[in-house]
This record gives C-alpha cells, sequence and structure tokens, in this order.
C-alpha cells in the first residue's frame, strides 16, 4: 500500500506546487507579516504620543483643547486592531481612518507647539519633532510593505493557475490600503495667537485664539 499511496501523494505535491500553491501560502505570510510589522510601528508611536502630549502640554498650557482633541483621537486610534490583515475592506477603513485622525491632530499639535511665539524653543522641541518625524517614517515604510505585499498576493490568486488553486482554497482577493497624500501646509492654517498680558485676557475675550485655526471650537 505504501509503495502506491507515496508516489501518488509526491505526485499531489508537485501539482499543488505547479499550480502556484506555495506562492499563495507565501504570499499569504508575507501578508500576515506585513500586516504584524505596521501595527508595531502605530504602537510605537502611540507610546511616544503619550509622552510627547504630556510634555507639549506644558508648552502650551493655555490651549488644553489641543492636547485633548489628540488625546481622543489616541484611545480611538488604540482600539485593538485584527490581529491578521482584514480580510473584509470596511474594517481596513475604519482601522486606517482611526490612524489618519490622530496623524492629523498630532500634526496639528506639532505645527501649535513650533508657531507658538512664547515657546522656548530649544533642543527638547527639536527632539520631539524628531521622534513625530521619525515615527511617521517608519509608519510610511510599514504601510508601502502592506501594499505591496497584498497586491503580490492579490495577483499570484488572480492568475492562472494560481487563480485555480485559490478557488480550490476558497481564497478571495484581499482589500488594499490607500495612501492619501495631502499636503499638510493646505490643511492647517496659519494659527492665531492671543499674546496679549494675563490680565488683559482674563477679561473673557481671548477667545481661544488659536482653535479657530485648528478646527476647534471653543469650550
Amino acid at each position: 500500500m505504501q509503495r502506491v499511496l507515496r508516489p501518488l501523494l509526491v505526485c499531489c505535491v508537485l501539482l499543488l506546487n505547479g499550480c502556484g500553491y506555495s506562492a499563495i501560502e507565501s504570499a499569504s505570510d508575507e501578508v500576515d507579516a506585513a500586516w504584524e510589522e505596521m501595527l508595531v510601528q502605530y504602537e510605537y508611536r502611540d507610546t511616544m504620543v503619550g509622552s510627547l502630549v504630556g510634555t507639549l502640554a506644558r508648552y502650551v498650557p493655555d490651549q488644553p483643547a489641543l492636547t485633548q482633541r489628540v488625546r481622543m483621537a489616541r484611545e480611538q486610534a488604540s482600539i485593538p486592531p485584527p490581529s491578521t490583515a482584514p480580510a473584509e475592506a470596511e474594517e481596513l477603513h475604519q482601522f486606517q481612518e482611526r490612524q489618519a485622525v490622530l496623524s492629523n491632530a498630532l500634526a496639528k499639535l506639532m505645527d501649535a507647539a513650533e508657531s507658538h511665539p512664547l515657546l522656548v524653543k530649544g533642543e527638547a522641541l527639536d527632539a520631539l519633532q524628531r521622534q513625530v518625524d521619525d515615527s511617521q517614517n517608519r509608519i510610511t515604510a510599514a504601510q508601502a510593505r502592506y501594499i505591496r505585499a497584498v497586491g503580490a498576493y492579490n495577483n499570484k490568486i488572480k492568475r492562472f493557475p494560481g487563480s485555480l488553486t485559490a478557488r480550490w482554497l476558497g481564497r478571495d482577493s484581499m482589500p488594499n490600503m490607500q495612501i492619501r497624500h495631502q499636503a499638510r501646509d493646505s490643511l492647517i492654517p496659519p494659527p492665531q495667537f492671543d499674546v496679549r498680558p494675563a490680565q488683559q485676557r482674563s477679561s473673557g475675550k481671548d477667545g481661544n485664539a488659536l482653535m479657530p485655526a485648528l478646527g476647534l471650537a471653543a469650550g
């Protein structure tokens, strides 16, 4: 019996390899690895944002709405993501939107800190900016890897003979990320600051001058 089964098993393995089974599995593993790497970079940013917001709150203590907005965006972005690459487009879209909200809020907070006339600019702020830039570069690189991995996987299961194997295995194409290139300056109007003495601002006419420039409603 073994003499009969062994050649059949070898033939099945060769047939599957010839139909792209190994290539599909390898491409699927690469997608999962790219997804895990991207989550690692987002987790790194989440940790960095926690300490960064605390530091910037000391730089611009008169604008608590700014730091609060980042904290709220951070909470939304920290919702546990799928442990593996999302198979549904809506799930991936929601994940990406939560991260985009945090990115935008963080960029506005950094612009406010850099533009604040009372902020003592020096090594501390430069170090924070380098951390933000480094984190964003890591995220961008991880996103690019994920996009390439998903694209390669989808190509393998759509082209013959991989399409036959994918159909037999019940594999479907995966949704991919959409990278939106936005001009930062076009999103963030120049902040307007009220630098009058505290006695004049205490009259209630300070108007939270920075908030309108950042799209925030005064509390």
